[in-house]
């Protein structure tokens, strides 16, 4: 009983400590990757002010909030002797936060939008530097207005001959999202790190929509709890500790990507509007496929973990029977 209430204690602390340290990390990953999207060669770093700090907290709460739990199961499986009843109060805790401090939270935060995000200016690329434009082309700016008219020369690598070209004040498209092509082609992003920030960026529309959107559309999208919550049960999975990690992890992060091509207009998007059209659910912005979906992925992954975690239980009692035996004959 003893060892069932100080597990209960400690893994709390643990729990709002890896939530701290995940919300930093994501916070100023967040402030390097807008002041590389926002930055122009020659210009000067202005992305590291406390609006930033702030609207990079703000922003990466959702996402962090997700992914705590699984690390907090981390956690767990590295120290054994934590009963499994610390998972409760984990698990209620952070169920709370998604399901009700999360869209309190960010409600205020929308209501304040105007205040909170920090005044963006938009520089346009400096010239004196060599830029690709495209696969095709390279550009060449001689002068830039503040206005985004520039200058200039454009030359097709594809040519051999008669491939210069010049131009004069053009309006120059800023719209993209890096500000200077040529930061953009020397960080060279990953592919994963791209789709990740698509997928981050998706999230929050669909969290947007949600939280503003009726009760019906809330309830919904948090059934996203449902296999999330399985996921975070996984921690005697396995006598080994990596396969426990591994399935942790990999169930959480397909469980996110399911729900997000369903909720932020991915692939499962159009199948699970046309069923629910079906079903006449619509008009109150319910998702009961969604919902039943996520309650099939709860049944199925808690399943699996309730027969691998007696199994697993089963096997470490044998063990530990044959030790005592053996210590025994010993003695």
């Amino acid at each position: 009983m003893n060892n069932i209430v100080k597990s209960c204690l400690k893994i709390i602390p643990v729990y709002f400590i890896l939530m701290a340290l995940c919300l930093f990390a994501a916070t100023f990953l967040y402030m390097f990757y807008t002041m590389c999207s926002t930055i122009v060669a020659g210009s000067g770093i202005t992305h590291f002010t406390l609006l930033h700090f702030i609207q990079g907290i703000i922003l990466s709460f959702p996402i962090v909030l997700i992914f705590t739990g699984p690390f907090t199961s981390f956690y767990i499986i590295r120290h054994r002797e934590l009963s499994l009843w610390c998972l409760v109060p984990f698990l209620l805790i952070h169920c709370a936060l998604f399901a009700f401090a999360q869209p309190a939270f960010l409600s205020l935060v929308y209501d304040q939008k105007e205040n909170l995000a920090p005044e963006e200016n938009i520089v346009p690329p400096s010239p004196g530097y060599f830029r690709t434009l495209g696969d095709k082309y390279i550009i060449y700016y001689s002068s830039m207005t503040d206005a985004g008219v520039a200058s200039g020369i454009l030359i097709d690598t594809e040519k051999a001959t008669d491939n210069l070209y010049t131009f004069h004040n053009t309006k120059i498209n800023t719209n993209n999202e890096f500000a200077d092509s040529l930061i953009f082609s020397s960080i060279k992003l990953p592919m994963i790190i791209q789709h990740a920030i698509r997928s981050f960026k998706s999230w929050h529309i669909a969290l947007y929509n949600a939280i503003t959107g009726k009760k019906g559309q809330w309830l919904s999208f948090c059934s996203v709890l449902l296999p999330l919550v399985a996921s975070c049960l996984m921690v005697k999975l396995s006598r080994w500790r990596l396969v426990s990690l591994i399935m942790t992890m990999g169930s959480t992060i397909l469980a996110f990507i399911f729900n997000l091509s369903v909720l932020a207009g991915g692939f499962l998007a159009e199948p699970f509007y046309n069923a629910n059209f079906a079903l006449s659910f619509m008009d109150h912005k319910l998702n009961p496929l969604l919902v039943l979906c996520n309650g099939g992925l709860l049944l199925l992954l808690g399943g699996l973990t309730l027969f691998f975690t007696i199994r697993t239980i089963r096997v470490d009692e044998h063990l530990n029977d044959d030790h005592s035996f053996q210590t025994e004959e010993r003695d």
